[in-house]
């Protein structure tokens, strides 16, 4: 069977309607389509398929600040996106799934602005030893995904900030991430923008030229809306693991406590505690994530 190659440029910054796109694609196009798709977000942070968003970042204070936390659909670590960050999806049949074809790709463009770069392991892409693209993997029954980042001009110190660990300990069955050194291609290469990487790779992934399309083109929109709000729910984004343990203090009393925390969304649905004195879990006194315990009580 014979797959039309499609370099689909992303025009919408809002993450969750990037990750609906990638599930719908995979799911509904792949049997068609031999897909590059290029795009990138407002600031965000997301998280593997199997992760917990708690111990991944501090979501008080990314909810805060207006940095949106996104759930995608693979494996692997927690990123952080911004518009000096350009994301690449590779969307084939599965049969046709070729994840050293697709690093090639992205290292044979990379040598064309004299960025020597490797891959290491199945999932990082380094120079020098640091880290500017991580990837990770999905496979559905006649569809595969392989996505990525790549830094060209984030800022990393936003990078730092909001993907720090928080300040308590939690126990879980999640997938940590590997938090690594990490760099901007633009310090290797100070002319290099989003645009001439993007255009770059896919004019690679094609062999010559090609006309991009909008992904709005491509879905069924009454479809497609049901993966947006599955994308945007606190279930999908919030609902994994359902429980964990936290080790924090009654800041109050400056006492250790130890709680085990059943979430539903966004909303504490029940407390244990398994150390200290379980009178002084109010919302006032308790640092972790006050507001969010606030609303389950």
């Amino acid at each position: 069977m014979v797959y039309e190659k499609i370099v689909v440029y992303g025009g919408n910054r809002d993450i969750y309607y990037n990750l609906a796109f990638e599930e719908y694609a995979l799911n509904h196009l792949s049997d068609h389509y031999s897909m590059l798709f290029l795009w990138q977000t407002d600031k965000a942070i997301v998280i593997g398929r199997f992760q917990n968003p708690y111990k991944e970042c501090d979501v008080e204070q990314a909810l805060e600040n207006d940095i949106r936390i996104g759930r995608r659909i693979s494996g692997g670590g927690a990123v952080y996106h911004d518009e000096g960050n350009l994301n690449f999806s590779f969307i084939t049949a599965r049969q046709k799934f070729d994840r050293d074809r697709n690093f090639s790709i992205i290292l044979n463009v990379l040598k064309e602005f004299s960025i020597n770069a490797v891959v290491s392991g199945d999932r990082d892409i380094l120079i020098e030893g640091k880290k500017i693209s991580g990837n990770a993997f999905c496979h559905r029954k006649t569809g595969s995904l392989h996505h990525g980042t790549l830094l060209v001009r984030s800022n990393l110190a936003n990078l730092q900030k909001y993907l720090e660990k928080p300040g308590y300990s939690i126990y879980d069955h999640a997938v940590p991430s590997r938090p690594g050194v990490v760099e901007n291609l633009s310090r290797l290469n100070e002319g290099l923008t989003i645009y001439k990487i993007q255009d770059a790779i896919a004019s690679e992934f094609v062999s010559g030229k090609f006309t991009p399309v909008p992904p709005e083109s491509l879905v069924d929109k009454k479809l497609f809306s049901d993966y947006l709000v599955k994308m945007k729910s606190r279930t999908w984004v919030y609902g994994y693991p359902e429980e964990f343990i936290v080790d924090t203090k009654d800041t109050a009393e400056d006492r250790d406590l130890k709680l085990r925390l059943w979430f539903e969304g966004l909303r504490v649905k029940k407390i244990d505690c398994l150390k200290g004195d379980k009178n002084s879990l109010l919302p006032q006194k308790l640092k972790w994530q006050g507001h969010l315990i606030k609303e389950g009580l």
